[in-house]
């Protein structure tokens, strides 16, 4: 008996080890639950920013320099970008050099300048990259008018107005916000107030003079009368003589005045202007009559110099209206401190009227091999500007502002 039991013992005792081998053996208890928490340090912004009048992103214009050196990931990189007569400013690069933030100690930001397609877009979705014609369907057509003139490689567009592209050929290739200084905040509108009597005061301002009506012509008519030759010939409107309209046509470092009918143009005076950048007509006095003023780039021993002349059309000629201007001059060891070589260096002027001063301002632009490498806005400058000489004319020689001067040859001042 005591036999038979321990039999059966070790028969059950089998039994409970084989079920026990027919079980999965568990190694892993199961995962533990992840807990997310909330990351360290701060939420950065990052590409596509937006480009709006105020700033480019978090880079708004008006903040201060500290501020601005905590937004960046990598912590202060501080650059003082100077040339004498031509800019000072503090310059912070984001985004691996393509967003530059001009900064002052005293004014905080005081420009914002995209230089990469994938950086920043305006809410219409334009930037660099985008062509002349899109940032037109987005923006509007470039602002101009007669009190102000600027190279065609400049733009300014209704719907930002604060913001410049610089365009190379037919694209943009950089985008500049904040050189007309930072935006007016909008007030709301006040509560009607019962105005007080007005004290005397100065009479109001005159009306804009008239002016003369366009003349339409295409470039390779305007340039054929011109006897300008080659595919660079810029084509603007004018009103040289008080009633005339006539065409300022310009290239092959020659600018002249082109007047009569569409179909039958005629050249009427012409000028040398080596190493033209551009010409224009721009309406010094307010009067409704315009002057040329033509910005050129002269070499001057080791350095550069950008001027302007202006001119008068009196009795068919262009006459110069006072001496020669320089606008800017940068040498070649200012340009090496900013680490650029002479040859890579571009400036974009624009020249606005301001009462009896001629101001200019614009860009300076460091090219690389294919994109710019810096830009930064010029220090604004500015001239006065003589009143016109109204002394005696003998009237014989007199002749009308639009009449030729039997073929007459370019010179140069």
């Amino acid at each position: 008996m005591p036999r038979l039991a321990s039999l059966l013992l070790a028969l059950l005792v089998a039994a409970g080890c084989r079920d026990d081998r027919s079980k999965p053996i568990i190694h892993d208890a199961g995962r533990a639950r992840r807990v997310f928490e909330k990351p360290a340090g701060e939420v950065r912004a990052v590409p596509p920013h937006a480009i709006r009048a105020d700033g480019v992103g978090p880079y708004l214009l008006g903040t201060p320099l500290d501020d601005v050196l905590d937004l960046r990931a990598h912590g202060p990189q501080v650059v003082v970008f100077e040339i004498e007569d031509a800019f000072d400013v503090s310059l912070i690069k984001a985004e691996n050099g393509t967003l530059l933030i001009g900064a002052e100690r005293a004014s905080g930001v005081s420009y914002v300048a995209v230089l990469e397609r994938a950086i920043a877009r305006t809410e219409d979705g334009v930037g660099v990259g985008s062509t002349r014609a899109e940032v037109e369907a987005a923006l509007g057509k470039p602002l101009a008018g007669a009190q102000r003139l600027r190279d065609p490689r400049l733009e300014v567009f209704t719907k930002l107005p604060n913001t410049r592209f610089v365009i190379d050929g037919d694209k943009v290739s950089a985008v500049v916000v904040g050189l007309d200084g930072r935006p007016r905040p909008r007030r709301p509108p006040a509560e009607p107030v019962p105005a007080a009597p007005a004290p005397p005061g100065p009479a109001p301002e005159p009306p804009p003079a008239p002016r003369c009506e366009a003349l339409e012509a295409t470039p390779e008519a305007a340039g054929a009368a011109a006897r300008l030759e080659g595919t660079d010939v810029r084509v603007l409107t004018a009103c040289l003589a008080p009633t005339e309209p006539m065409l300022i046509v310009s290239g092959d470092e020659r600018v002249a005045a082109v007047g009569g009918e569409s179909t039958k143009l005629r050249r009427i005076d012409q000028q040398l202007a080596p190493g033209l950048l551009f010409a224009g007509p721009i309406d010094i006095d307010r009067d409704g009559r315009d002057e040329v003023a033509v910005v050129a780039r002269r070499t001057d021993g080791d350095g550069r110099s950008w001027v302007v002349d202006i001119y008068r059309l009196e009795q068919g000629k262009l006459v110069p209206r006072m001496p020669r201007k320089v606008l800017y001059t940068i040498g070649q060891r200012s340009a090496e401190l900013v680490g650029a070589r002479l040859d890579d260096i571009d400036l974009l002027v624009e020249l606005w009227i301001d009462g009896e001063f001629v101001r200019s301002r614009g860009l300076f632009v460091h090219r690389g091999s294919q994109a710019p490498r810096n830009v930064v806005p010029l220090r604004p400058h500015g001239f006065r500007v003589p009143p016109v000489d109204t002394g005696p004319v003998d009237p014989g020689a007199r002749r009308s502002p639009g009449a030729p001067a039997s073929e007459p040859e370019p010179r140069e001042p």
